[in-house]
């Protein structure tokens, strides 16, 4: 039975990403566009219900038209209550603010219980490159019995 409770969770867990998250192709909205610049390190404050991020960024990209090569790093401190889980997303958008592809940058795992953390990762911006946006998923944390 409990084995069953836990793919029907997984099942709700994952139909909530797919749902509220853009997806390849999709336009986001010009508030949530974040321009993008090279030229040195380039920081910045995200914040959501569910979470805030200082975030500092490095893109290397000698051409609009090249991949680039970027070095992300972020303190997250999350908001509205304990979660049980935290995901967040980048999505690279081109000039019209489509979304040309979504990496991952934070995964607090289950049962997560820090209420805040860091991470560092580096990632390939690809060609036509000219805005990021972050999106997430995060899951309260359950009530006790």
């Amino acid at each position: 039975m409990n084995k069953k409770i836990g793919i029907v969770f997984s099942l709700v867990i994952i139909m909530a990403i797919l749902i509220n998250c853009n997806s390849v192709g999709d336009t986001v909205g010009e508030e949530k566009r974040i321009p993008l610049n090279t030229g040195g390190v380039q920081s910045g404050t995200w914040k959501t219900f569910d979470y805030s991020m200082n975030y500092q960024y490095r893109l290397d990209q000698e051409d609009i038209q090249q991949t680039g090569r970027m070095e992300f790093s972020g303190s997250l401190r999350t908001e509205g209550g304990a979660k049980d889980s935290l995901s967040i997303w980048i999505d690279f958008l081109d000039s019209e603010g489509k979304v040309l592809i979504r990496k991952g940058l934070f995964y607090s795992g289950h049962k997560a219980k820090g209420k805040s953390g860091s991470f560092k990762v580096d990632l390939e911006a690809p060609p036509g490159t000219e805005a990021m946006a972050f999106s997430h998923n995060a899951v309260d944390q359950a009530g006790r019995r």
